[in-house]
C-alpha cells in the first residue's frame, strides 16, 4: 500500500472541448526495498465537457457549400423555448463560430416543424430566484446583442 505524500502540481488543459487534468504525486513504495524511497507519478485524468446543450447543436456544410454553419434549435416539448441551457448551448456556439475564420454564412434554423422559437422558457424562468431572472435576462440580452454585433461579417 502506498502512502501519499502530497500533491506536486496540477494543471489544466483545454483542447477544443475536452479538458484533461494533470496531476503529479509523490508517493512511498510498499514494502519493496529496491526501489527510490520517493516515487514521482504523474497521472492524467480525461474530462468531457459538453460543447453545447442537447438543444442546440453546430452543422458545417461541406464540399460547395464550405464556409456556411447552420446552428439548428431543437426543443420540441418546449417549441424551442430558450431556458438555461438552451442558451448556454446557444452562447458556446456563437463563441465557436465568431473565432472560426472559415465560417462565412450562419443559419439559425429550427428543427422543429411550425415553429422557430417562443421566446424565453416561462416554466423554467418561473422556478428561479429573482437574482437568477435577472442574470439570465442579462445573459439573453448579451447574447442577441453579440448576435448583432459581433456575428457581421
Amino acid at each position: 500500500m502506498q502512502a501519499l505524500k502530497g500533491l506536486a502540481g496540477r494543471s489544466l488543459s483545454l483542447k477544443k472541448h475536452t479538458i484533461y487534468q494533470t496531476f503529479s504525486i509523490l508517493s512511498a513504495p510498499a514494502e519493496n526495498h529496491h526501489l527510490p524511497k520517493w516515487v514521482y507519478q504523474t497521472r492524467r485524468t480525461l474530462i468531457l465537457e459538453p460543447t453545447s446543450s442537447q438543444f442546440v447543436n453546430l452543422h458545417r456544410l461541406s464540399d460547395s457549400d464550405s464556409g456556411i454553419v447552420e446552428i439548428n434549435l431543437n426543443r420540441p416539448d418546449r417549441k424551442n423555448a430558450i431556458g438555461k441551457d438552451f442558451l448556454r448551448g446557444l452562447q458556446q456556439i456563437l463563441e465557436d463560430i465568431s473565432t472560426d475564420d472559415s465560417a462565412k454564412v450562419v443559419l439559425i434554423r429550427s428543427l422543429v416543424p411550425k415553429v422557430f422559437c417562443a421566446g424565453a422558457d416561462l416554466k423554467e424562468r418561473k422556478m428561479m430566484t429573482q437574482s437568477e431572472v435577472n442574470t439570465f435576462v442579462e445573459s439573453l440580452r448579451s447574447t442577441f446583442t453579440f448576435i448583432e454585433e459581433k456575428m457581421q461579417y
